[in-house]
């Protein structure tokens, strides 16, 4: 599944830093 070649790689890196951002914020609480 290949997504604007360049783009979908900013996509999923941004994708990715969210969740473990998301993750961080639960573990915190």
């Amino acid at each position: 599944m290949k997504v604007g070649g360049e783009k979908g790689k900013i996509n999923i890196h941004r994708l990715k830093f969210t969740f473990y951002a998301l993750q961080g914020v639960k573990e915190e609480k």
